[in-house]
C-alpha cells in the first residue's frame, strides 16, 4: 500500500534517512491551495514560560523519536501476541468459561 505526504521533501527525507528506507513507496503532491508554504516552528513561549532549551540537533531528536516509536510498538505487538494466547486458552459457551491450560 502507498503513502502519500504532502511536503517539500525535507522532513520526510530525514524521517526516511534515520529509519534507513528509500522514498520508493512515498508519493509526493503538490501543496494543496490555501496551505501555509512556510512553517517556521520557534520555542520563544517554551523558554519564557517553561525554561526550555535546545540541546540536540534535530537528527539526534528524530533517531530519538524512531527509536520511542519502535520500542513502543514492540511492546504493543507483544502484549497483542500475549492477549490472543490468553484468549485462545479459554473455551467459552455463553458466559461460561474454562480455562484449557
Amino acid at each position: 500500500m502507498a503513502r502519500v505526504l504532502v511536503t517539500d521533501g525535507r522532513g520526510s527525507d530525514l524521517i526516511l534517512r534515520t529509519l534507513g528506507k528509500d522514498d520508493s513507496r512515498v508519493t509526493y503532491k503538490q501543496t494543496e491551495p490555501f496551505t501555509t508554504r512556510v512553517r517556521t516552528p520557534h520555542s520563544s513561549k517554551a523558554k519564557r514560560d517553561l525554561d526550555f532549551r535546545l540541546v540536540m540537533q534535530l537528527e539526534e531528536g528524530m533517531r530519538r523519536t524512531v527509536e520511542w516509536f519502535k520500542n513502543l510498538f514492540r511492546g504493543l505487538v507483544k502484549d497483542v501476541k500475549n492477549l490472543i494466547l490468553l484468549t485462545a486458552s479459554f473455551e467459552c459457551e455463553g458466559y461460561q468459561c474454562t480455562n484449557l491450560m
